[in-house]
């Protein structure tokens, strides 16, 4: 079986500590080389998170560091890792190799410019969620209490997306929006997001979410964190885990 996995918070940790972690075999890094290679994964998606902290003025900047890191330390010291520009690349994957596909989680970092959407598409960015947990210019995120739904912006957002192809993932959006991606996207993917139903986490999709996804044909990717899970004290101790897919908890 061919594992794709769509996220990883790889890139923001070796960004956290200026280049010092080795995407080889640091531990720290959940979804490392040695554990990629251990769990047989044919594509990972990194994602590209920037700290909502940030100021307005550093956020653009911080997600260019961390596609330097993806260059430099992922795929300039991995040869088997190959970049994933063109969804035809990967059923062109040799045994060995792993695919490498540089994703965007929240869309803070270009404010209200589309310009640097479209230079992060030339970047390599291949899939694009609207939010975080919270609002930002573009769409409310699933632990905002207004629930709103797209911007202008957010909708010019996923034109764009299906203008390049590129994927527009609902994992963090509100409900509200989800409903508004799902009429307007052409490529809509949850990413990181389980089943409501058997966890009641209001990062989990709803049947009705799930169904609607499934009858358009779009992927919906599990996350195997605790808390996504079940909702208990240790759940990693019921179910079992798979290292590529554990998530920082100080910002799942």
């Amino acid at each position: 079986m061919r594992v794709i996995d769509m996220h990883c918070d790889v890139l923001a940790k070796i960004e956290a500590s200026r280049g010092r972690l080795s995407y080889a075999d640091a531990p720290e890094l959940a979804a490392n080389r040695q554990r990629l290679k251990e769990g047989d994964i044919a594509v990972q998606g990194f994602a590209i998170f920037v700290d909502p902290a940030l100021p307005g003025s550093m956020r653009f900047q911080s997600c260019l560091d961390q596609i330097h890191y993806f260059y430099d330390e992922i795929l300039g010291k991995h040869d088997d890792m190959t970049l994933i520009t063109d969804w035809s690349q990967i059923a062109q994957l040799q045994d060995g190799q792993t695919g490498a596909l540089l994703t965007l989680e929240g869309v803070d970092p270009i404010e209200n410019d589309l310009k640097r959407l479209h230079l992060l598409y030339r970047l390599g960015v291949r899939s694009v969620g609207l939010t975080w947990n919270y609002a930002n210019q573009a769409a409310d995120g699933v632990l905002e209490p207004r629930g709103g739904g797209l911007t202008t912006l957010g909708r010019d957002i996923v034109a764009l997306n299906n203008r390049y192809r590129m994927l527009t993932d609902v994992s963090h959006l509100s409900e509200r929006g989800f409903w508004e991606v799902l009429e307007l996207a052409a490529y809509p993917i949850a990413s990181h997001s389980n089943a409501q139903a058997l966890c009641d986490h209001p990062r989990n999709l709803t049947d009705a979410q799930a169904r609607a996804m499934f009858e358009r044909g779009a992927p919906v990717h599990v996350v195997y964190y605790p808390e996504f899970v079940r909702l208990k004290e240790h759940p990693d101790k019921a179910l079992p885990l798979l290292p590529s897919r554990v998530r920082s908890r100080s910002r799942t």
